[in-house]
Formats: C-alpha cells, sequence, structure tokens
C-alpha cells in the first residue's frame, strides 16, 4: 500500500518529547506533513490555523485528558480523524474514545507499522469525505444558479403502492387510473417534494 498522501497533515499531540520526534521523522519520511506539539491548548491552536486531517492524541496531557481534547476537536472541526494512543489503555476509556468519533485507539508501545497503516486509513477517510463536500457543494452551486427549473422529488413511498396494485392483478395500469382516478389522488399525497431551486419557485410561484 502507497504511504504518502501530500495532502494530508498530521497534528501530533503529546508531551514525550522523544515520542513527539520519532512519530513525526517517521511520518514525514512517509511524506505526510506533520505538525507536533506537547500542550492540549498548542493543538486547538494547530486546528483552528492549519487542515489538519488527522490527530494522534496522547490520552494524558498537561492540564487536559486526551478524551477532553477529543472531544473539543470534533465540536470544532467534526471533519479531522483523531486516534487516541496511551499507555494505560483501558476497555472504559477505549468505548468512550470510540463513542467521541475517535477513529482508532493505540495501546502504548504499539508496532510503527501499525500506526502508519491506522493514520493511512484515516487519512484516506479523510479525504474521501472532503471530496464528498466538495462533490455537494459543487451539485448545490449548479443546482441554485441554473436558469431552468428544477427539483428532487421522492416517489419511495408511491413505488409500495404501485406493486401491490401489480400484485392486485393490475396489469394495465393506465386503464386501471383512467377508471379510478380517485387513487391518483392518493398516491400524489404520498410524493414528497425533497427540494426545489429558485428558479422552480419563481415559476410556480
Amino acid at each position: 500500500m502507497k504511504m504518502e498522501d501530500e495532502h494530508a497533515i498530521i497534528l501530533i499531540v503529546t508531551e514525550d518529547a522523544l515520542l513527539r520526534k520519532t512519530e513525526a521523522d517517521i511520518l514525514t519520511k512517509k511524506g505526510f506533513r506533520v505538525i507536533p506539539v506537547g500542550r492540549g491548548k498548542e493543538a486547538i491552536e494547530a486546528i483552528e490555523k492549519n487542515g489538519i486531517s488527522v490527530t494522534l492524541i496522547d490520552l494524558d496531557i498537561e492540564n487536559v485528558s486526551g478524551l477532553d481534547l477529543l472531544r473539543e476537536i470534533k465540536i470544532r472541526k467534526p471533519e479531522i480523524e483523531c486516534i487516541l494512543v496511551t499507555g494505560f489503555a483501558s476497555q472504559e476509556s477505549a468505548i468512550k474514545a470510540i463513542s467521541l468519533g475517535a477513529f482508532s485507539y493505540l495501546k502504548k508501545p504499539y508496532d510503527m507499522d501499525r500506526l502508519l497503516l491506522i493514520v493511512q486509513h484515516a487519512a484516506e477517510k479523510h479525504r474521501a469525505q472532503r471530496a464528498l463536500q466538495d462533490s455537494e457543494a459543487h451539485y448545490r452551486r449548479i443546482f441554485d444558479t441554473a436558469g431552468v427549473s428544477l427539483g428532487e422529488v421522492d416517489f419511495s413511498e408511491v413505488v409500495p403502492k404501485l406493486d401491490a396494485l401489480k400484485e392486485q392483478g393490475v396489469s394495465d395500469i393506465r386503464a386501471y387510473f383512467d377508471n379510478h382516478p380517485e387513487v391518483i389522488r392518493e398516491l400524489i399525497k404520498h410524493i414528497r417534494i425533497v427540494d426545489v431551486n429558485p428558479t422552480a419557485l419563481q415559476l410556480y410561484g
């Protein structure tokens, strides 16, 4: 697997200067951009100023627990993938980390190859989510600025009712509707307008 991801910025948060340097050196050699910090306050400043993709958080850092930092990051930047590392892992803390949105949870000492693999997967997930957001934003711009009437209509509640008619032996739906206009009126009630663009609003008032 190719480990490099030139777009991924990895934030390392640990008071252990040696571990911080070791992780930073390894990740940098693998092509990642790395920002190493030793305190929770520095971590918050880093995520506000940089396009962080993944954060490696030591569970025990000065003035704030790793879980509290994880919670704060997810509030401020929910798209950032967070990996918690600790030398005192417990099932309770692991469950808490996952419930707060952690991507993964590692117990020290850990294998660096495994760490690299987890970081890569987290970076790939972040990149995929960012691509999806960009695609949705692009679609929204086209939808909102189009000079023709556009809309999104949900027929999900209508389809089962049509299937039920077929199961009842109705083979010619058009003829059936001609003879039972009240069914059409009933089906129309189950059609849901999800979204329309400004042009459609102007056209139909």
